[in-house]
């Protein structure tokens, strides 16, 4: 089917005319192709297409047609594209490859024209970036990379307080026992770094623990030097059984004080602080070991 040269735009319909001027002298002259495509600087493979086309299409068939679909993404069939994001997903991951010549088999195998490659990997490339990390690495990756975690920065003492328990990496000598590490539980003040409150023990955390920290936390120490007291705007601690409402209800009234000024933090954002947490208590508790050896050394000398 001739195209009429008024679907053709002005530039396209001076393209063709100048080409069918290139082909005149051999169309009305009998001059030699091979000649033509010497002066014009072309191959004598594209003087013969040219001259395929004239005689087929006319003066339209001198002009490449564009595609019907130029400028639009090419797309697989909602079938082809599940398979390919199916594929892409499996654990362990795929090749793009390897899913290319899978699919391209299963499409030749229903008579169905085989996708490229570009089309394939495009679909692969498209798949969020959390999808593949859930499939191929698992919800631990998952998490760590894409949960929202907010994190609140004190802007001055007593506003973010963080309690936490650790084992000590140290043993210590027990009468009658076996050496054992010790739980050492702290609560932090998050503007200052300094220890508000701590408890030792070689059993295990629970809520009698994280009362007497929190309530030694709140009220005034007997060592003057110990200035850190008062209650926290909010109490940052994880979702443990020893960290409930409760908890905090009763230690906050052994202290006269409102519970309501106590709240507890997410999961998420106490999580994102314990590792600073952790190395803090474990530089001040053993400052303070140090501290007490010196202080018997010097009351040792003076008897």
């Amino acid at each position: 089917m001739k195209t009429p040269l008024t679907e053709l735009t002005q530039q396209q319909r001076t393209l063709a005319w100048q080409r069918y001027q290139v082909l005149r002298p051999f169309l009305e002259e009998g001059v030699s192709l091979e000649q033509i495509a010497q002066q014009h600087a072309q191959t004598l493979r594209t003087m013969r297409r040219w001259v395929a086309r004239y005689r087929a299409e006319g003066l339209a068939g001198l002009v490449r047609k564009g595609r019907a679909d130029q400028g639009e993404r090419r797309k697989l069939a909602p079938e082809m594209q599940k398979l390919v994001e199916g594929l892409a997903l499996q654990k362990p991951p795929l090749s793009a490859a390897l899913i290319h010549r899978k699919v391209r088999d299963l499409a030749l195998s229903k008579g169905e024209p085989a996708p490229s490659y570009s089309l394939v990997y495009a679909v692969i490339r498209a798949l969020p970036r959390a999808l593949t990390t859930l499939a191929h690495e698992g919800s631990k990756a998952y998490s760590e990379r894409f949960d929202l975690v907010h994190r609140r920065e004190a802007s001055g003492p007593n506003v973010i307080w963080q309690a936490d328990h650790t084992l000590l990496d140290i043993l210590l000598v027990r009468e009658g026992n076996a050496p054992a590490r010790p739980w050492l539980t702290t609560i932090v003040d998050d503007f200052s770094r300094a220890i508000a409150g701590y408890f030792l023990s070689f059993d295990a955390p629970c809520s009698l623990h994280t009362s007497l920290t929190l309530r030694q936390a709140i009220w005034r120490k007997e060592d003057p030097r110990w200035h850190v007291c008062g209650i926290p705007q909010m109490l940052y601690s994880d979702n443990g059984s020893d960290f409930t409402r409760s908890i905090l209800s009763r230690s906050a009234s052994i202290s006269s004080s409102n519970c309501s000024t106590l709240s507890q933090a997410s999961r998420a954002a106490a999580g994102a602080s314990n590792a600073s947490l952790r190395r803090s208590t474990r530089c001040s508790y053993a400052s303070c070991l140090a501290m007490r050896r010196r202080k018997a050394q010097c009351v040792g000398s003076h008897n």
